[in-house]
Formats: structure tokens, C-alpha cells, sequence
């Protein structure tokens, strides 16, 4: 079954249309890049997805049902989402924050499920975050509260995964380990992955789908070998793109070019 479905999907902000006529699917083990020029809708699509912004037209399937029926835990149990500005800063400690990852699976408000505390602590471990469990959020560094986020949302294993700039803050070695460690997650459990991102060499290592967007609502979609393409990125981004064979593992790499 297809994981999301988007039908005839319009988002505006401010009387501005972002997203005209979106016609998407998403199936079960796929990891998708979502690309743009700043202000061409890419968080206002992630919230329509995660239905905290409504659509102004169309419709979203997950999983067969539309979206607009399904809200609280069972929502929650299928998509997650990774916000732009991170985690808020609470008097709580590196263990806390990721175990409200858990909140959606929980069946009791006063007991948690010693299952809980195995996959809280196994994904803090995946995030080399062990060690800090016991610390205060508001003492962490900004790559490190990063990684906490992306630890609480494994933690909450949802089937749909979105992603607003995960590498915000984070050293090379953590973007890429970090990323790699979540495609896992999402191949493994058939789930599925939309990231936003500004970084085109990081996605098209780590995603095999793109939704580029192109402004004023128009968009291109498709796998990244026929995306990632020196006209439409040159296009989108509104700068000459050059693409670059490597010649390592056959992988490319994009730079902007006068």
C-alpha cells in the first residue's frame, strides 16, 4: 500500500500559493529530498503533511485514509515530524526529552512499558548520546540537541518520517552517521522519509527520491538520477548548478557556478 498519497494538493500562506496541484506518492522504503529556493513552501509542506497547517485545496492519504480523520495518538503513531528550530528548551534531561518520543505508544499515563526504556536507550545509543542521559537539555551544545531530536524521533518510530533540515548544527561525522542510521531505520521498517534540506550533495547521498520545487507552485518530482540535473536544479535555485561525476561509486557532486 502506498505509504502518503496527495491529490490535487494546494497550500497557501498569506494569499501566496507555495504548492499548486501537488500530485505525490510515497511508497513504504523510500527516502525523499525536498528542495527549493528560501520561501518556496518547503516547511509549509512538511506542517500540511503532518497536519499542523490546513491545505487550502486537495486532499492527503496515509496508508489509505485521509488524513483529515485520523488526529491525537494514532496520528502521532504514524508520522513524526523534525522541526526546523529543534527542540524547546525545557528543564528536562537528555533522557526525558527522547522518552516523550514514546508518548504516542504509551497506554498508560502513570507506567511506562519497560519496552519503552530498551528503545529510548537504543536510540540514544545510535545518536552517541548515552552518556549524556542524565544531563539537562538546556546544557547541550546545538549539535547535540540536534541529535537529541533525531533521537526522540526514532524513539517514537513512526511510519512516516519529516525532516526540517536535519543537519542543522551538526559536524560532518554526525550528518552523515546520524542520516545513514535513520535511512536504516526507515528501510528496515518500511517506513518512509521526506527531508528538507538547502544541501544537495547530502541528499543525493541519502535520498533516492527529490521534490524540487521551482516556485510560484510548480514542482518537479521524481528519482534523484533524473532530478538532480543541472538545468532543473539551475532553474529552481535561480544560479547556474554544475553537476560533477566523481568517479567514486559513480556518485556526483553539485556546486554553484558562475
Amino acid at each position: 500500500m502506498t505509504l502518503l498519497q496527495t491529490r490535487n494538493l494546494d497550500i497557501l500562506v498569506a494569499r501566496r500559493r507555495l504548492i499548486h496541484q501537488l500530485e505525490l506518492k510515497i511508497e513504504p522504503g523510500t527516502s525523499w529530498a525536498l528542495l527549493g529556493r528560501n520561501g518556496t513552501g518547503k516547511t509549509s509542506l512538511l506542517h500540511t503533511l503532518a497536519k499542523l497547517l490546513p491545505a487550502a485545496t486537495g486532499e492527503i492519504y496515509l496508508e489509505g485514509e485521509n488524513l483529515t480523520t485520523l488526529s491525537g495518538k494514532p496520528l502521532a503513531r504514524r508520522i513524526g515530524l523534525l522541526f526546523q528550530q529543534g527542540l524547546p528548551v525545557m528543564p528536562k534531561t537528555v533522557f526525558e526529552t527522547a522518552m516523550l518520543g514514546r508518548y504516542p505508544h504509551h497506554e498508560s499515563l502513570w507506567k511506562d512499558d519497560p519496552e519503552d526504556f530498551e528503545v529510548v536507550e537504543n536510540a540514544l545509543r545510535e545518536f552517541d548520546l548515552a552518556h549524556l542521559s542524565a544531563r539537562s537539555i538546556d546544557t547541550l551544545s546545538g549539535g547535540e540537541a540536534q541529535r537529541l531530536a533525531l533521537a526522540q524521533l526514532v524513539a517514537q518510530a513512526p511510519a512516516l518520517y519529516l525532516l526540517d533540515e536535519p543537519s542543522n548544527h551538526l559536524d560532518l561525522a554526525h550528518q552523515l552517521r546520524g542520516l545513514q542510521r535513520l535511512k536504516a531505520k526507515v528501510t528496515g521498517h518500511r517506513a518512509a522519509l521526506v527531508m528538507a534540506s538547502h544541501d544537495i550533495n547530502l541528499v543525493s547521498q541519502m535520498c533516492d527520491h527529490v521534490l524540487l520545487l521551482m516556485g510560484e507552485g510548480t514542482y518537479l518530482a521524481g528519482p534523484v538520477s533524473e532530478i538532480l540535473q543541472e538545468e532543473h536544479l539551475s532553474e529552481a535555485f535561480g544560479c547556474r548548478i554544475r553537476r560533477v561525476e566523481s568517479g567514486i561509486g559513480k556518485a556526483a557532486l553539485f556546486f554553484p557556478s558562475a
